[in-house]
């Protein structure tokens, strides 16, 4: 499994770092809405300089609503709401052009956001593949937006017949976009999350390839469905699929700055870790040498945390770079080496963080420690439908 680089505000140096340090590893995916043109087409054939593959997220999930003007002014953005028609096929070209430009090899297409997986929805999606056909891609090979909304993946009738319907699908490559229940950061929906697994599973099982877009570390269970790559980035926004972010009215919210303790699967602000330090607990939430990261080392090197050196840059580079080793780790030689590993990240993470809530120490709304029963069941319950069958294909 591979980590892609979801772009969102502010992500240019942060790219242009890690891809340095990575090399060819990784992947960027493009964000228009918070990128021009002439940064798209200048930031594109940069990246691929440094050997990082380059996609386009073209970010047309609801084109009737989404109203942000650094979005809706991009050339590609259909004048018509609808994914038919010549708009589509105009906007198509805009696009193709647009990838061209950057320097992508590889193509998203659009997809439209299911409220619900119905005989229209699933229409529009073969209008989209049959336009797709019908273009020159320039040798691009496209890569299919299945974008979903919480009560389209918590339907495990909808869930099935939209792979029912892949199967009948001559496409190769899917971006998948699940939107989390509530607009929560974190998952605490144990139906949801077994549904997720199900899902990409099934569609890993069919051939295709899978990149799940908007993830954070508690996604690190996809592994277990045999997911190509997983997309994370600096902002909860780009952890977490949210549609608000392509209104006008619904920009970023307070800045906070946090630590990634990727052992414990959770983040805490420094307040958090003075708190840890106080408690001579500090040391626990230290993050280990083997992932490779050094920004947040003056937390633990400082006569207490909230003294340090330690500023958001530090925070979202540790983050990622944490996630990479994480992230590619996280797929073994066999299904069930892979489960059992997964498995041990959660129990040690809910012990340690157990014993770290007694003392006062909290990452209060990114603190894992709620939510990792809901990952567990989640395992649980792929294991019983799909186990046997995974085991016998893996790796996928």
């Amino acid at each position: 499994m591979k980590l892609y680089l979801q772009f969102g505000h502010g992500m240019m140096e942060h790219a242009r770092v890690l891809s340095k340090k990575w090399g060819k590893k990784t992947a960027v995916v493009l964000s228009p809405r918070d990128l021009t043109h002439k940064q798209l087409t200048k930031f594109g054939p940069e990246m691929v300089g440094l050997g990082a593959e380059v996609l386009l997220d073209p970010q047309i999930y609801i084109p009737a609503t989404t109203d942000h003007v650094n979005l809706t002014s991009h050339a590609y953005w259909p004048k018509s709401p609808y994914f038919s028609g010549p708009s589509f096929k105009k906007s198509l070209d805009e696009l193709i052009q647009l990838n061209i430009s950057i320097g992508a090899e590889r193509i998203i297409i659009p997809g439209e956001f299911a409220t619900n997986i119905d005989a229209s929805w699933l229409k529009t999606q073969q209008s989209i593949i049959h336009d797709v056909n019908a273009a020159d891609l320039e040798g691009m090979e496209p890569i299919y937006t299945i974008a979903l909304s919480p009560a389209a993946l918590i339907n495990v009738a909808q869930v099935h017949l939209l792979l029912d319907n892949l199967e009948k699908w001559s496409i190769k490559s899917v971006y998948l976009i699940l939107k989390h229940p509530d607009g929560n950061y974190l998952i605490d929906s144990s139906m949801w999350l077994a549904n997720a697994l199900d899902l990409a599973a099934g569609m890993k099982l069919g051939g295709l390839e899978v990149i799940v877009g908007y993830c954070s570390h508690q996604k690190l269970i996809l592994a277990i469905a045999g997911v190509d790559a997983i997309c994370s980035g600096t902002w909860m926004n780009v952890r977490a699929f949210c549609i608000e972010k392509f209104i006008a009215s619904k920009d970023m919210a307070q800045r906070s700055t946090w630590y990634f303790a990727p052992h414990l699967l959770s983040e805490y602000k420094i307040d958090a870790l003075d708190i840890a330090f106080k408690q001579k607990v500090l040391a626990q939430l230290k993050t280990p040498a083997s992932y490779g990261s050094s920004y947040a080392d003056q937390l633990f090197i400082a006569p207490q945390p909230s003294l340090a050196s330690y500023d958001e840059q530090d925070s979202f580079r540790h983050y990622l770079q944490c996630l990479k080793v994480q992230v590619e780790n996280a797929v073994l030689s066999t299904y069930q080496a892979t489960l059992d590993n997964q498995i041990a990240l959660l129990d040690y993470a809910d012990t340690k963080l157990k014993a770290l809530s007694g003392l006062g120490v909290s990452g209060q709304q990114r603190d894992l420690q709620k939510h990792i029963i809901h990952s567990k069941n989640a395992l649980a319950v792929l294991n019983k439908q799909r186990g046997a069958i995974l085991s016998r294909k893996w790796p996928l």
